[in-house]
């Protein structure tokens, strides 16, 4: 695999990664709405962990 392969790999895993919080924060503020805090709750540890993978894909640039 060549070196723009890769690139081009890194791009669509961020972009999966971007689309999963944009969802993600959705989830929450409908959580949100009904008051489920446990929900919440669970959704940030997912937001959080998906960030740390941003930031540990985007050091393979």
């Amino acid at each position: 695999m060549n070196e723009e392969q890769k690139q081009q790999m890194i791009k669509q895993r961020l972009a999966q990664y971007e689309q999963q919080v944009f969802s993600l924060e959705m989830d929450k503020v409908a959580l949100q709405a009904v008051e489920d805090t446990e929900g919440v709750k669970n959704i940030d540890t997912r937001i959080e962990a998906l960030r740390k993978a941003m930031t540990a894909v985007e050091g393979m640039m």
